[in-house]
């Protein structure tokens, strides 16, 4: 197993909320995930990089769980998680707030590395793996993932779920996104054996890309979800405010529901839930409640970002984390 790593004292300022699980009259106590494109981190030196920013950004977020994207498979960008995880931990005792633990998987399968995060009262239950699938099922030489997702076991109170971290390629076959479908119908396929497994409780998050044609990815796990096997709480929330959205045909109404900062009303960062999580997620997931995103750059503080998203990618990241909130107090049912 990957050394997990500590970062000062384990706050224990959300631990009470156990205690009251079992009382009909408590208030929803609900675990926070956030997934981040963090865009090549480590690939500069370490100082180039805004960390402070980077911890202002995954405050705004309120992570419980946080899964990274895009790290470096080098020392440096183990060294810059490291600083990361310290300046969090640093903002956390100001703050009063849970300590962070991390860990950067050992094994991997692509050209960059992912990382976990998290905090009381969410616990890893078990060492991260790369995701288990046919490699090449049709027999044709290329791989199904250029970067494998990689599969981490969490509980918090009650709730325990698989989180499945993942980054589609880009381009796969050539100059089209061919491939990328193969990427998508796998993880559908994992989704689709989830709900029909013992732990139906799974989380899907991480940087999904776009296809080169211009369409999102998400039409090809449509017909799935639509039959129940999971859900997209940040479609859902998007076109609960805007019902003429259509994501499969269209991009997102307005820049806020955008994910991707340099590039204005894309989604290529996403959260999906599998069918077992039912009682944990919000029927109706609501935008900027249940389910939402940093909108980081948007602030007065970043606006030299507009127009120069080179540098801003060097200093922050290009795109925006995205999160969701779960009720962790509910009996577990599976």
């Amino acid at each position: 197993m990957p050394r997990v790593k500590r970062s000062g004292r384990v706050g224990a300022c959300l631990l009470f909320v156990l205690a009251t699980c079992g009382s009909a009259h408590a208030d929803p106590v609900y675990l926070r995930i956030a997934t981040f494109n963090i865009a090549n981190f480590g690939a500069t030196d370490e100082y180039e990089r805004s960390l402070i920013g980077l911890v202002n950004i995954i405050r705004g977020a309120n992570a419980d769980v946080l899964a990274l994207q895009e790290v470096e498979p080098n020392a440096r960008g183990s060294q810059q998680v490291a600083r990361l995880a310290k300046l969090l931990n640093k903002a956390a005792d100001h703050y009063g707030t849970p300590q962070y633990e991390y860990v950067i998987p050992e094994e991997r399968a692509g050209d960059e590395c992912v990382a976990f995060f998290w905090r009381p009262p969410a616990a890893l239950q078990s060492p991260p793996t790369l995701l288990a699938h046919h490699p090449d099922p049709d027999g044709n030489g290329v791989p199904v993932f250029q970067r494998v997702p990689t599969l981490a076991f969490f509980r918090a109170g009650n709730f325990d779920f698989m989180l499945l971290n993942c980054h589609l390629y880009t381009k796969v076959k050539g100059v089209t996104s061919e491939g990328r479908l193969e990427e998508c119908e796998t993880i559908a396929q994992w989704l689709h054996g989830i709900a029909e497994g013992p732990e139906r409780d799974a989380v899907v998050v991480g940087d999904f890309n776009r296809f080169l044609n211009g369409k999102e990815p998400w039409r090809r796990f449509a017909a799935l979800a639509r039959e129940g096997k999971y859900r997209f709480p940040l479609l859902e929330a998007i076109r609960r405010e805007v019902p003429a959205f259509d994501p499969a045909e269209s991009d997102p109404p307005d820049r806020r529901y955008s994910t991707n900062a340099g590039k204005k009303l894309t989604l290529y960062d996403q959260i999906i839930v599998s069918a077992g999580v039912t009682q944990e997620l919000a029927k109706e997931p609501r935008f900027g409640e249940d389910v939402g995103i940093v909108a980081f750059d948007e602030s007065p503080h970043y606006e030299w970002f507009m127009g120069d998203w080179r540098s801003a990618t060097a200093i922050l990241s290009d795109h925006r984390p995205v999160w969701i909130r779960l009720r962790i107090d509910l009996p577990d049912d599976d």
